[in-house]
Formats: structure tokens, C-alpha cells, sequence
């Protein structure tokens, strides 16, 4: 093949669209690496980026494969871009976790709705440019014995390999390539970096006391900023309800959360993990024994209440068989026989809790409860007619991420809070008022509510993360006399906003009745000691090591 001018062009376009759509991040590694002097990795690293751009743009020249390799960009640079819209980071190996675990979940369809304004741009951009591409080259078919497309398969099937070994030495942080082959790569990566599969420790820890609570409930609500609950003194009156029952509450205020994504932070609350063993690279968040084992063996009755996942596929880091240490469970979209709105779930599970409790009301019951929650778009958290907070931001409006939109955003979530925790515990209290229980109540995490205008997720960043992603409710909420005594002898008012996600696991042994002392040395401080010089920190990123995981100051 004789180089000719245009299709030395063509190839300049292509590489110089890739450096856009990557956002130049490329040359900001090389960069970093010659600024450390690390030159030998800086060459590898352009070197393997510029072999990638040379195989995809020989498949170009080829007309059998041209289609199917633009179409490739054309869907990955959308991507790629939308990605970048969110976080300057772009689409990284936490999105690609994401995405494998929550492909079938009923938030999907929220997450796509809520930000898929994002992504508008971007799809003008890939379109026009790919339709520029199909012109430029509709004249070219480069064949010469299919060499060309051989070398560009070979070379791109050797550009794979390369890129993922070095994503493999890095724990998914180098991923400065171009998006037609990073975003397959870290799908790959991810799929193929599975966590351990198998049998849990046993509960070796000593019970030394008789519980002195019958019916425990463990309310892990979803997406509530512990802060804009009027509860805790927010100046919008979110939360009257509660704010009318402040006396009959144990409240710990604002709390932090052990994660900014859901997934994180309830591995946190099942299994106790401890910043200390962060980063979890020996995964025992997939080993040590879960909260319902604890349970199981002080002699409770242990369910578990979902309001999102499925038992078939659970999230959270369970394991299929982790389900034999819950004698009872309910999941709203396989055991309920019809649609329901998802302002609705909430108010179901309080009712299958209740039966369930009046069941075993003579027997000791522990129940892990997963709230619907708040979780974006808001707008469907609650009914129409309870639009308390005006205006409100429909579905439409997420594509702006600004101050000039953040009353509208603000009043929607106020709405949800006011719903989905306001008026669930008013429910809730009506519905198991005077017996035996205890709620504890948090949530997995908080919200980024246009605080942070560079990023634009409400959670889940995947660098370092704005400490409003972190602030979580944390209260304790007998139901009858007799449990708000007990509790009141129990109660620290000094470790008021001092409390961690980190903190409650133990907590909750104590109540089962284990030995204080082995609490303390296995999983820390609980909400029983002093916190006050507690150092909090919430974690962002991967908290198993697959790729960056960030200890964030609270």
C-alpha cells in the first residue's frame, strides 16, 4: 500500500478523536511517568495506546470489517464520553463492576433515565464523527490479500493482551486507552476477577449474657442524607414525624458511612469489616461470618427483607449460600404477585414484617430489612399528591448538573425523605407499636446533591469522594416501654455524631448477647464505648483491591 496524504489524515483524525474522547489522560499517564522518570513505562504505555489506535484504524481500511469496528467506536466513545460528563475519571473498572452486578437490577432503569442527559452530547459527537469516517473512506477498500486486515486483527488481539496485563499488575488503575478497547477490556477484567466462592467462618465468639431484646430489625435505608433530615435540626421541615417522636428515639444523629455505594457499605454492616482491614485483598468480606450467623447462634429466628434485589441474584457481596443462615425472606419483585409503584415497596415489606413478626412473636427474631429508599430520580419515591416541597425536578431536568437547578433537585428529595422515611416510620410505628422490638436504622449511604459540581453522581464516586456522599442517619427506636428502658441503660448521648458504620456491627453482637471484650478486640469500638476520639473514614473505590479503593476523612 502506497501512503497517501488522505489516508495519513484519516489516521490523524482517528487518533486525535480517541485523545479527545479519552480527555488527553493518556498523555497525562506518559506524562506522569517521565515527570517521575520512570521513562521505560512511559514508552511501554504510549507504545501499547498507539498500537491500539494502528490495529483499530487497519480494520478501518478494510471494508468487511470497517462496519462492525466503527460501530465498536461509535458505541464505546458514547460511553466513554457519558462517563466523563459524570466524573472526570471516565468509565473505570468500578463502572464496569456495576454494570456485571446490577444489569438486571430495578434501579437500571432509573440510573438510565436519571443521567441519560448526559449522554445526549456525546452521542451527537460519536454520530457525527462516525458518519464523517463512513464518507471519508467510502472510496478506500485496502485488500492486498487480506494482509492488512490480518495485521490489524493480530496487532489488536496483541494490544489486548498487553493492555490487560498491565490493568492486571495495576488492580484495574492503568486504563488510559482508547475507549473501542478499554471499555471491552474492563468488562473482561471484571468478569474474570471474581471474588472467593465458598463456605463462611463459624462463629467462634462466646455468648455471655441473655439478649434483652426479643424482636431486633436492622433497617439499612437507601440514599438518605443523614444531615437534611429536620430530625437532626436541617431547616426544612423533612421529617415532622419523627421530629414529633424525638423523645421515644435513641438518636446518634449524623453519622459515616463505611462506603458510597451500596453494594460496599452493606458488606460492611453484614460481615463487620474493619477500616483496618481495608483494603480487603484477603476478601474476608466474602469469609467472615455474617451478622444473620451471629444471630442464628444466639438462639434468633433470622430473615431478611429485600425491597430491590433478588434472591436468585443477590447483591450486596452474598453468596448463594448464604441464604442458609436466613430461616425467612421476602423479595418484593419475585414474592409479590403484582407491579407496584416503587413508593409503594416500603409500605409492603412493613406489612410481610409485621406478619412475619406476629408469626414469632413468641420467639426471638432478627430481620436485615433493604429499604427501596431514596435512590435517584426521586421523583417516584413518593405520590403525587404529597408533593409537599415545590417545584420539583421531573426526569427530564437531570441533565443539568447546576446551581440554577439545585432547588428543584432539593425540593424532589425533600419530598422522597419525606415520604420514603418520614411516613414509613410513622408506618411502621402504627403497625408494631407496643411490641417486643427494637429498630436500629442507617442508611448505605448519602447523597451528593449538587454539592460538588465536578461530580456529577449522586454516589459511587470512584476517586476520592465529597464527605456529603457519606453522611448517613443513624438512630435506635424501641417500640414499647419496657425496650426504650432497656435501651436508655445502654445509651451513650456523647457519642452523638460520632458514630460509624464501622461502629455497629459489634454493637449489635452486644445486644445478641456476645462477650464485650472479644467484641471490642475482633471488630473494635461499639456505640456502647466512648467515640468521641474516634478518627471516622469512609471508603470510595473497590473496597477488595481490583482497583483504587480510597480511605476518605469524614
Amino acid at each position: 500500500m502506497k501512503i497517501n496524504l488522505k489516508l495519513l489524515v484519516a489516521f490523524l483524525l482517528l487518533l486525535g478523536y480517541f485523545f479527545y474522547i479519552d480527555d488527553f489522560s493518556n498523555i497525562k499517564e506518559v506524562m506522569g511517568f517521565f515527570h517521575q522518570k520512570e521513562f521505560f513505562k512511559g514508552i511501554i504505555y504510549l507504545f501499547i495506546y498507539l498500537l491500539g489506535v494502528i490495529s483499530i484504524y487497519l480494520l478501518i481500511l478494510y471494508k468487511r470489517t470497517r462496519y462492525i469496528i466503527l460501530f465498536l467506536i461509535f458505541i464505546t466513545s458514547i460511553i466513554e464520553m457519558g462517563y466523563r460528563n459524570l466524573s472526570p475519571l471516565g468509565f473505570g473498572y468500578d463502572d464496569a463492576l456495576l454494570i456485571l452486578q446490577e444489569y438486571n437490577s430495578p434501579l437500571v432503569k432509573e440510573s438510565i433515565l436519571s443521567y441519560g442527559n448526559f449522554f445526549i452530547k456525546p452521542f451527537i459527537i460519536a454520530f457525527l464523527f462516525i458518519s464523517f469516517l463512513i464518507y471519508f473512506f467510502k472510496d478506500i477498500d485496502i485488500k492486498l490479500n487480506n494482509k492488512y486486515v490480518l495485521v490489524g486483527g493480530v496487532l489488536l488481539i496483541l494490544d489486548f493482551g498487553l493492555s490487560y496485563k498491565i490493568l492486571e499488575i495495576s488492580n484495574g488503575n492503568r486504563i488510559a486507552y482508547p475507549s473501542v478497547i478499554k471499555e471491552p477490556i474492563l468488562l473482561y477484567y471484571t468478569a474474570t476477577h471474581g471474588l472467593y466462592v465458598g463456605p463462611r467462618e463459624k462463629v467462634t465468639m462466646k455468648i455471655t449474657h441473655k439478649p434483652e431484646f426479643k424482636h431486633i430489625i436492622y433497617i439499612v435505608d437507601e440514599s438518605t442524607r443523614g444531615d437534611i433530615l429536620s430530625l437532626n435540626g436541617y431547616k426544612v421541615n423533612t421529617t415532622p414525624y419523627l421530629k414529633s417522636i424525638k423523645n421515644q428515639l435513641f438518636n446518634y444523629g449524623i453519622a459515616s458511612s463505611g462506603g458510597i455505594c451500596s453494594s460496599y457499605s452493606n458488606a460492611i454492616l453484614l460481615t463487620g469489616i474493619q477500616p483496618t482491614q481495608l483494603i480487603d485483598t484477603k476478601e474476608l468480606a466474602r469469609k467472615q461470618p455474617l451478622i444473620l450467623q451471629y444471630a442464628k447462634k444466639a438462639g434468633y429466628k433470622t430473615s431478611f427483607f429485600d425491597m430491590q434485589n433478588s434472591r436468585e441474584k443477590p447483591n450486596n457481596f452474598f453468596q448463594h449460600t448464604d441464604w442458609q443462615y436466613v430461616d425467612y425472606s421476602f423479595f418484593i419483585g419475585e414474592d409479590y404477585n403484582k407491579t407496584v409503584k416503587p413508593y409503594e415497596k416500603d409500605l409492603i415489606g412493613i406489612r410481610k414484617l409485621k406478619r412475619y413478626l406476629l408469626k414469632h412473636k413468641n420467639e426471638y427474631t432478627f430481620s436485615y430489612f433493604v429499604k427501596q429508599g431514596n435512590h435517584f430520580s426521586y421523583i417516584d419515591k413518593y405520590p403525587k399528591n404529597q408533593t409537599i416541597f415545590k417545584p420539583v425536578l421531573e426526569d427530564s431536568g437531570w441533565g443539568e448538573w447546576n446551581l440554577k437547578i439545585r432547588p428543584l433537585f432539593l425540593n424532589t428529595y425533600y419530598n422522597s425523605i419525606r415520604w420514603e422515611v418520614d411516613h414509613f416510620f410513622k408506618v411502621l410505628n402504627t403497625e408494631l407499636n407496643n411490641t417486643d422490638t427494637i429498630v436500629i436504622y442507617t442508611s448505605d449511604h448519602a447523597q451528593n446533591l449538587i454539592d460538588d459540581l465536578n461530580i456529577k453522581q449522586t454516589h459511587c464516586a470512584k476517586g476520592p469522594a465529597p464527605k456529603v456522599m457519606a453522611e448517613v442517619p443513624f438512630f435506635i427506636m424501641p417500640l414499647n416501654k419496657k425496650e426504650y428502658n432497656s435501651f436508655k441503660a445502654l445509651y451513650k448521648k456523647e457519642n452523638n455524631n460520632h458514630v460509624s458504620h464501622f461502629n455497629i456491627f459489634g454493637s449489635i453482637l452486644y445486644l445478641f448477647g456476645y462477650d464485650k471484650k472479644e467484641i471490642n478486640k475482633k471488630y473494635n469500638l461499639t456505640i456502647f464505648d466512648d467515640l468521641n476520639h474516634q478518627k471516622r473514614i469512609f471508603t470510595s473505590g473497590d473496597v477488595f483491591g481490583r482497583s483504587p479503593m480510597y480511605k476518605n476523612q469524614f
